[in-house]
């Protein structure tokens, strides 16, 4: 039986990552599969499946690396890959080492490689980018969620094969229209979805929170703030922002925090929703995928990219944006036009559906084929 290694950000507790791993799982039906994860016992208890730890512990056991030396395909599943991450030059150097360094052992031992789904960047200086141009130049199957991702890469220098696709969370199963349990606002009458992000000043948060006292006031009387990352590290966990926003609020007492640990769970509850206003980029294509109307909070490029692929760059404001109060305004204008932006977003959404399923197509077209660097189909850049 073929032995797929899946690399991702898993096991951080972001419902993002969590709803692509469930997505990979299921593709790869069939498979041995051994996921990379930064809390390995939770993840087999989840999705019983083997799994070994991201980073090196103490004592040493070396199951990553007889996990490494097993498997015949490496799949990084999803996610921002390479990309200046956040914190100094230390932390982004060793986290290009280790993407480089599976590659490099993957490229020694004759095994197979995949990007699928993938977005790239930000990338703003010439070491990284260099780097950048060595990790994907040195991988076989590369298929990236956005145009931006592409031709990003196209500018430092990558050559092969490139394929458009889009994020994997696209392939997941139809909602049931159910509240999920436990959900803590009441279903039957409008509610909005406010999910923030840990890393949003004090300022922006405080504007945020004018903002959602305007919601309330004028659309909606439920506010629910969904975390999308919680309780892995305290410094990258979104629910104390989320309870800071809270407490700037007039109307605090109208709002619920609700933490959830299930992917699916949020999906539901943001597709019963009247709108979403977020700075997650899984909790906007969990809306797009439901006709559910957002406003997107644009940390990071690829929150950008996205609402440019579903053509709705109206709807997403930068963070300075939010701190001039652009967003109730921009609220307004969404609830105004709720029925023709749903309609919009179901149609891109279905479009966008079927190009998620290529990221495993083209795989199994090159595994079929035997020639991960010349494939047939897809959309490429030479």
């Amino acid at each position: 039986m073929k032995q797929i290694f899946i690399l991702g950000a898993y096991g951080q507790n972001n419902l993002g990552d969590e709803a692509l791993l469930e997505v990979f799982i299921r593709q790869f039906q069939g498979a041995k599969i051994v996921v990379n994860s930064a809390q390995p016992a939770v993840t087999e208890s989840r999705y019983g499946v083997q799994s070994v730890g991201t980073y090196l512990n103490w004592p040493p056991r070396f199951s990553r690396f007889r996990s490494m030396a097993a498997s015949d395909v490496f799949v990084f599943g999803g996610g921002s890959l390479l990309k200046e991450i956040e914190g100094n030059w230390l932390a982004r150097l060793v986290y290009f080492a280790r993407i480089l360094g599976i590659l490099a052992f993957a490229k020694l031992s004759g095994k197979q490689t995949a990007m699928l789904g993938v977005g790239m960047g930000p990338l703003h200086y010439p070491f990284y980018k260099f780097l950048t141009r060595i990790a994907a130049n040195m991988t076989g199957v590369i298929c990236v969620r956005d145009t931006d991702s592409s031709e990003l890469l196209k500018s430092v220098g990558v050559r092969r094969p490139v394929y458009v696709t889009a994020d994997p969370v696209f392939t997941l199963t139809s909602p049931s229209g159910q509240a999920p349990l436990g959900l803590p606002v009441d279903p039957a009458k409008p509610f909005a979805v406010v999910v923030p992000r840990y890393s949003l000043t004090d300022s922006e948060q405080t504007a945020l929170a004018a903002a959602c006292d305007a919601i309330i006031e004028n659309h909606c009387p439920q506010i629910l703030f969904v975390p999308f990352q919680t309780a892995y590290l305290d410094h990258f966990d979104d629910t104390q922002t989320a309870r800071q926003i809270q407490t700037k609020m007039r109307h605090h007492d109208a709002t619920q925090v609700w933490v959830t640990d299930s992917p699916r769970d949020a999906f539901e509850a943001i597709g019963l929703a009247q709108f979403v206003v977020s700075a997650r980029l899984h909790a906007l294509i969990f809306g797009a995928m439901q006709g559910t109307p957002a406003t997107a909070l644009s940390y990071e490029v690829k929150v950008r990219s996205f609402m440019a692929e579903i053509g709705q760059d109206d709807y997403c404001l930068t963070l300075k944006d939010l701190e001039d109060g652009a967003l109730p305004e921009a609220i307004d204008r969404l609830v105004m036009n709720r029925s023709q932006i749903s309609a919009q977003m179901r149609s891109k959404a279905a479009g966008l559906r079927v190009a998620s399923q290529r990221n495993f197509d083209i795989l199994r077209e090159a595994e079929a084929a035997r020639d991960p660097y010349h494939l047939a189909g897809g959309s490429s850049t030479p």
